[in-house]
């Protein structure tokens, strides 16, 4: 599995997995976020960007919602529909989180 790349405030992983829902799964654990929880967060896919990190699928009312899933991995999943149809995004693609300026 590709290894996330931490860099002072950003970490940058990509999509390693879709699943048969079409939620993205990155290679970004919970345990990469440590350092940037306390502060909000901003998960960037091609032109879709996510801010603050849902607590379940339940929960994500948005568009898109980025959360950790069952395996401790950043998971981006699309409210009524299929994340990687509506991003066209893909396995490999790029994957920034952030600790947005506010």
């Amino acid at each position: 599995m590709p290894v996330a790349v931490k860099s002072g405030r950003e970490i940058r992983g990509e999509v390693i997995y879709i699943d048969h829902f079409g939620n993205l799964i990155t290679n970004v654990s919970a345990r990469d976020l440590e350092a940037l929880q306390k502060q909000k967060l901003e998960v960037t896919l091609a032109d879709v960007t996510i801010e603050g990190l849902a607590q379940s699928y339940s929960s994500a009312v948005k568009e898109y919602a980025a959360l950790i899933n069952s395996w401790g991995l950043l998971e981006i999943s699309c409210f009524n529909g299929r994340a990687d149809q509506r991003s066209g995004a893909d396995i490999g693609d790029a994957v920034h989180v952030r600790s947005a300026a506010r």
